[in-house]
């Protein structure tokens, strides 16, 4: 997890550094919004769910509603 929180810390500060991708963030951000991420992503890419607690109800995200999560063969079913 600490690689994938590297990674999102990385990608948020070129994201911020970029003059026409900045705007999506020009009115803040949430303060974790960086371990948000990494948080979805190593989800996403097969990690375990328990690195989400809380996550889908402090980002309101709808009951029932999953994070796609991908493999090297793709997007899983």
């Amino acid at each position: 997890m600490a690689g994938v929180l590297r990674l999102a810390e990385a990608w948020h500060q070129r994201v911020l550094a970029d003059e026409i991708v900045a705007h999506a963030f020009s009115h803040g951000f949430h303060p974790q919004h960086t371990e948000r991420l990494a948080a979805y992503w190593g989800e996403a890419w097969g990690g375990p769910t328990s690195i989400m607690s809380g996550y889908h109800a402090a980002a309101n995200v709808p009951d029932g509603l999953r994070i796609p999560r991908w493999s090297w063969d793709g997007l899983e079913a």
